[in-house]
């Protein structure tokens, strides 16, 4: 199943909030999630497995470097909210 546009909408706006990104990480992490989706859909469409596991690591890897190390750990934990977000 293909995560829609109003899917990764979803997702960011629940991380901006709980993160309190400021508004050039907004920028960041809205780039970060699109390239996730991308390349989510991509996997997919080749019959790869795309699962929380694989979500997770597309999208942290675009996280990870900019994200305060507060903001990764709370990035982490509030993920399994995020999944339904994503329809995972």
């Amino acid at each position: 199943m293909a995560i829609t546009k109003e899917q990764a909408q979803a997702a960011y706006q629940g991380w901006t909030k709980e993160l309190a990104l400021t508004d050039e990480q907004k920028g960041q992490m809205q780039k970060a999630v699109d390239q996730a989706v991308a390349k989510l859909n991509d996997m997919e469409a080749k019959g790869q497995k795309v699962d929380a596991a694989a979500a997770k690591a597309a999208i942290r890897g675009g996280v990870e470097k900019w994200l305060t190390p507060e903001q990764l750990a709370t990035w982490d934990k509030g993920f399994d909210k995020a999944k339904s977000a994503l329809g995972l």
